[in-house]
């Protein structure tokens, strides 16, 4: 506004001078002619009309040149306003986010992205409720307690599941990633008495980290367990043993030849078992001197995929009046999964070590990475229990609207004879899951698995191995 007083000022007092000039030449003109008949005037005295019409010529190019600059800068306002209200316009506008499936936040940088599913399992226990995962470590020996369950029909709906996932660009540190995971399988029971009530379940968190520059810190899965090369099941645990804990770590990934390397460093947490009663199995000890170590590399094609991790840990114990026992534990995983033509693939895993039963589902039964002898007494010694397991699998595509999958695996761990004999310790676990999925449109699966498991119990028990199965229908609808 101000600029523009400034310049029509300007412009007025040009306009005002032309003027003045054009008078005053004009009256010179006048008295020029009166005094031409008595004598000629001084060379330079007065202005010539040429020299006027210059002067008048140049005052106008300059009032031509200041309306030119004015009409610029209204346009270069109108232009800039436009840009504003353009702007203001599109903060108010959902568009396409920077990955697949995403949008941008109006009015930021931020891309996110919203999904899951909503699940509905059912079950059938023929021999025994085995829980709201088929989990074979908890099967019974034949008795009166194993029967009174027999021929259970139940359902559930815990692993319906909550995605959020978002990338935020920056100048140079690259892409700030965040993801957030929830679903409703808490350790609240599922019994009779959930059911009558109103079948609430209690969500839990699954993930939620960062991750910027190859940094990620959170909750998220270990790099001792390998997703890419396990079975399609519609059971929460699939076969028997394989390696999946969610964990609170800080992790970096790298860029290595044709694959990545990623180490981390994750939150402790020594399960043990002690000597001197049964109800120590699975125990926390509320010492652990430093953190879990992890490292994965692994490559992905088409061909399929190729993993090896390795975990390594300090398992401690201290008994509240100064006495601490420690020793290490450590383990490998290898898997990988072959992919053949377009319709079929078949893969697995394999994992061994010591003290490494934290990273083992509890479908296994109670597991115990340290076992302790002579526990709170001067003399306790801790040791690293030894276990292996192997699962493998094989999918077949028979169209766009059926698959089947099918696995197999085995796990055993070992107990040491100080210990006190129990049969929810299993030695050894084997499964076998068959399914066959219905996807009759893209966000739809209907599935039917049927499960059989064996449990063998600790020698000193002189038990039987016993089975069990379990027939499986589940819905699932994607968003």
């Amino acid at each position: 506004m101000r600029k523009n007083v400034l310049l029509s000022f300007t412009l007025m007092s040009v306009l005002g001078a032309a003027l003045i000039v054009a008078s005053t030449s004009a009256r010179a003109a006048d008295n020029t002619v009166a005094q031409a008949s008595s004598s000629a005037a001084p060379a330079g005295a007065s202005m010539s009309a040429a020299e006027r019409d210059a002067e008048i010529q140049e005052l106008k190019a300059r009032l031509e040149k200041l309306e030119a600059a004015q009409q610029a800068e209204d346009a270069t306002i109108q232009a800039q306003q436009k840009q504003l209200e353009t702007k203001a316009a599109q903060d108010k506008v959902v568009s396409t986010g920077s990955f697949p499936g995403s949008f941008k936040v109006p009015g930021t940088n931020t891309s996110i992205k919203i999904d899951g599913f909503v699940d509905l399992q059912t079950f059938y226990d023929p021999q025994q409720n085995l829980g709201d995962k088929f989990q074979v470590g908890n099967i019974l020996p034949p008795s009166g307690a194993q029967a009174q369950t027999a021929g259970t029909f139940h359902a559930q709906g815990k692993l319906t599941r909550i995605n959020i996932a978002t990338e935020t660009p920056s100048d140079h540190l690259g892409t700030l990633k965040t993801f957030f995971s929830m679903d409703f399988f808490n350790s609240q029971a599922n019994g009779p008495g959930q059911t009558i009530q109103n079948n609430n379940y209690t969500p839990r968190v699954r993930e939620a980290w960062g991750e910027l520059g190859g940094f990620r810190i959170g909750k998220q899965w270990s790099l001792f367990q390998d997703d890419p090369d396990s079975m399609d099941s519609l059971d929460l645990s699939g076969p028997t043993g394989v390696p999946a804990e969610q964990v609170l770590e800080l992790r970096y990934t790298h860029k290595l030849g044709i694959g990545s390397l990623a180490v981390a460093a994750n939150s402790p947490a020594t399960d043990y078992a002690g000597s001197d009663s049964a109800s120590d199995v699975e125990s926390a000890s509320a010492y652990n001197p430093v953190p879990d170590f992890e490292t994965r590399y692994e490559v992905g094609g088409k061909a399929g995929h190729l993993q090896v991790s390795g975990v390594w840990r300090k398992l401690a114990y201290d008994d509240g009046a100064y006495h601490r026992t420690m020793t290490t534990g450590g383990g490998m995983l290898v898997g990988g999964t072959l992919n053949l033509g377009q319709y079929s693939a078949v893969g697995g895993e394999t994992w061994f070590g010591s003290g490494i039963e934290r990273y083992s589902p509890d479908d296994f039964g109670p597991v115990s990475s340290a076992q302790i002898n002579n526990i709170n007494t001067p003399n306790q010694q801790i040791y690293a229990a030894n276990s292996h397991g192997l699962a493998i699998y094989a999918l077949h595509v028979w169209s766009a609207e059926f698959r089947s999958n099918v696995g197999y695996g085995t796990y055993a761990m070992q107990w040491f004879s100080f210990l006190p004999l129990t049969d929810s310790e299993p030695a050894l676990t084997r499964t076998l899951h068959i399914n066959t999925i219905w996807s009759p449109m893209k966000p739809i699966d209907i599935g039917i698995e049927y499960m059989n498991g064996t449990k063998a119990f600790r020698s000193g028990l002189a038990l039987p191995d016993t089975n069990a199965s379990r027939w499986e229908m589940a819905f699932k609808y994607k968003y």
